[in-house]
């Protein structure tokens, strides 16, 4: 990733265009959750638009990681920014609007959210830590003391690794295929899609929404992994749960001072699930 070639002159004009946006729509719309659902919005197209100029890919380039897959982490990470970020530029523009002056920015962030921001940055950190673990592991070694006899030569474990990688890619043919145009052998498939035993996509446009609850590894790429969807549902549930409380919050106050806490309950679920997560994908599978 990281091809520089995609950014173009109208990458960094809407770019700015968009930071002209969001300090207009919080001076001049007087509606708190108009203002935070368009400085949400803003910042979501922000993200995007790096991405297109960065990565090519405009809709989710962003959460692809160095495997080319959606990266969970990287979604949990930016939900928090934008949702925490959003709601501290909303409650900065009531107290300009209020006549606050500079200190209109003292609007103080629970240590709860710093917490939970916390929590998100070490799953981020801590995943591609875990998978470079895994991509220095061998993908011939066999679990357990058993005879040399009993263990698949590389040959039959790698024909059997790529033929999984044909059954997934079955309905796009054309991933199949080298340069040439001819149907690429199992070992040079393996070779291509697996790095130790984690397993990857060829290119960035391969990258698909339903990684975000799929599992990582050659041996659980295909199938649903639920300390995956488990995080999913917990961060996606507190996100909104934060959000909705906040922005009410916001919607009420004639000045902020700080924003609402995430409370206890909320960073204890975020932690568990988490750790949870974490642990599934340092857990080896295959």
């Amino acid at each position: 990733m990281g091809n520089r070639h995609f950014w173009k002159w109208y990458h960094s004009v809407g770019l700015l265009a968009l930071v002209v946006f969001v300090c207009l729509i919080n001076w001049l719309v007087s509606g708190v959750r108009i203002s935070w659902l368009l400085t949400l919005g803003s910042l979501t197209v922000f993200t995007m638009v790096v991405s297109d100029g960065i990565t090519g890919c405009f809709w989710w380039g962003w959460l692809v990681n160095d495997q080319y897959r959606v990266s969970l982490s990287r979604l949990q990470m930016f939900l928090w920014t934008v949702v925490i970020l959003s709601c501290f530029t909303v409650a900065v523009s009531i107290n300009i609007n209020r006549g606050l002056g500079m200190e209109a920015l003292s609007v103080a962030i629970q240590a709860e959210l710093w917490t939970a921001m916390g929590i998100s940055t070490a799953s981020l950190v801590g995943s591609p830590l875990i998978l470079d673990g895994k991509k220095r592991k061998s993908r011939y070694v066999t679990r357990g003391d058993v005879p040399q006899e009993m263990k698949k030569s590389k040959e039959d474990k790698d024909d059997a690794i790529a033929e999984r990688i044909r059954t997934v890619l079955a309905e796009r043919p054309g991933d199949l295929m080298n340069p040439e145009g001819q149907t690429r052998d199992s070992k040079d498939l393996v070779t291509k899609r697996v790095d130790g035993v984690v397993y990857r996509n060829e290119k960035l446009a391969e990258a698909s929404l339903s990684e975000l609850f799929t599992g990582e590894e050659v041996s659980n790429f295909d199938v649903v992994d639920l300390t995956r969807l488990q995080a999913f549902f917990f961060t996606v549930i507190l996100v909104l749960t934060y959000a909705i409380n906040a922005v009410g919050y916001l919607a009420k106050a004639d000045t902020v001072t700080e924003l609402p806490s995430l409370g206890a309950s909320g960073l204890s679920l975020l932690a568990i699930s988490t750790g949870i997560y974490l642990t599934g994908k340092a857990v080896p599978k295959g």
